[in-house]
């Protein structure tokens, strides 16, 4: 009876054990996510929350953060990322706005914006200036350094709106930075055949349902276009883009041009273009964007006749053909 006894109390040990185990699998890897560094070199930026200026020289005072993160992005590809930078945290409290933190959304210069629930913590964002030891090249990174969702990891950061309840704030003009005149001036796009002098990574997207790969698109053209466009604060955003021409590519699939063509991020984003866009020789499927590749393998539809930075789409994981 004794050794029917200890059998039984090993299994329920072992269960107990085993359910420990599964919890702790099913648990956010990223909860302890931020780690003091010194040592780093801050490059310049400016971003701006709820219209007033932060730059680096205002955050040289606090200390700088790493974090390694692990994400999924929509189509279940896992990735571990590095970034180092400022606590968001630390940004809002120079910026005068501690504690708003109850309504937080992160916009890029090329429009795309994410809106954080009210899970993610704020202690645990970071305004990052490196990813994977390479610094950014025009705006930093916002990073929710506890969440495993690859889309809510923002490039390119340049406005951070907040408030302290559920709602997006009343936009209003920093006394940091200038005004816009209204008379901006934007340069026409200028085109350029890099055919034989660019090789991309390997890439992949979806066109009318089909994936499309390098191998694909082998004899299309490559084009780099370098184009401006006013962002939601009228300010001029020049973006250089590398890649096809989408009625090219279009062409090269069978697909044809006449037809109704949405650009969709790989947060469910659309983006419908007109004829005229659609058949423009200035709107590209871009790999590039000022050398940089997209994230996650994603692609951007850039019709660079276009004036609006919202009239792009980041992110773009698929190409719909109705």
């Amino acid at each position: 009876m004794k050794k029917i006894l200890s059998i039984l109390m090993v299994m329920a040990c072992s269960l107990m054990l085993l359910s420990c185990g599964s919890k702790a699998q099913n648990s956010n890897s990223n909860e302890s996510v931020l780690e003091e560094v010194k040592g780093v070199t801050i490059p310049k930026f400016t971003v701006s929350i709820n219209g007033n200026a932060v730059t680096n020289e205002d955050l040289a005072e606090y200390p700088i953060y790493k974090s390694q993160v692990t994400s999924v992005n929509s189509s279940g590809t896992e990735t571990t990322v590095n970034y180092i930078g400022f606590r968001f945290v630390d940004a809002l409290e120079k910026a005068g706005l501690s504690g708003y933190t109850s309504y937080i959304e992160a916009v890029a210069d090329d429009g795309y914006s994410v809106v954080y629930e009210a899970k993610r913590n704020p202690e645990n964002m970071l305004i990052a200036i490196s990813k994977d030891g390479s610094q950014f090249k025009k705006s930093p990174w916002f990073c929710p350094c506890d969440s495993d969702t690859t889309g809510e990891f923002l490039q390119g950061l340049t406005t951070i709106l907040v408030n302290n309840k559920n709602e997006k704030p009343s936009a209003t003009a920093s006394k940091n930075e200038e005004k816009s005149s209204g008379d901006a001036t934007l340069n026409a796009p200028e085109k350029l055949d890099r055919t034989d002098k660019v090789t991309f990574e390997a890439f992949s997207f979806k066109v009318a349902g089909n994936e499309v790969k390098n191998a694909d698109l082998e004899g299309v053209k490559i084009y780099k276009i370098t184009c401006d466009a006013l962002n939601s604060k009228d300010a001029v955003i020049t973006s250089t883009y590398t890649g096809y021409v989408l009625k090219d590519v279009l062409d090269k699939l069978g697909v044809g041009s006449n037809k109704k063509i949405t650009a969709v991020a790989n947060d469910g984003y659309k983006v419908e273009l007109t004829n005229e866009q659609v058949n423009s020789e200035f709107t590209l499927i871009a790999i590039e964007k000022d050398k940089e590749l997209g994230k996650d393998g994603t692609v951007w539809l850039a019709p660079c006749e276009e004036d609006r930075t919202k009239k792009y789409a980041s992110n773009v994981v698929e190409i719909m053909v109705e």
